[in-house]
């Protein structure tokens, strides 16, 4: 599994342990459900500190899968 980077809001965000396909898959089931949620993530500068994203219809999120070191 890889690392997925997440830019939601204008921010930049790391998702560890799931492929793009993973998080990609994740986002559609919410969407698909017709509701509101979150996924977990990472923030992708510096501290590391966790963040909940809230993933609702009409908020644009952006995905790339990181290159493997």
């Amino acid at each position: 599994m890889g690392t997925v980077e997440v830019v939601y809001g204008g921010e930049s965000y790391r998702i560890s342990g799931h492929s793009l396909e993973d998080v990609q898959q994740q986002i559609e089931d919410i969407l698909a459900a017709g509701v509101s949620g979150w996924i977990e993530a990472l923030n992708g500068h510096g501290t590391r500190a966790p963040y909940r994203l809230l993933i609702t219809p009409g908020v644009p999120v952006s995905l790339a899968e990181l290159p493997t070191e």
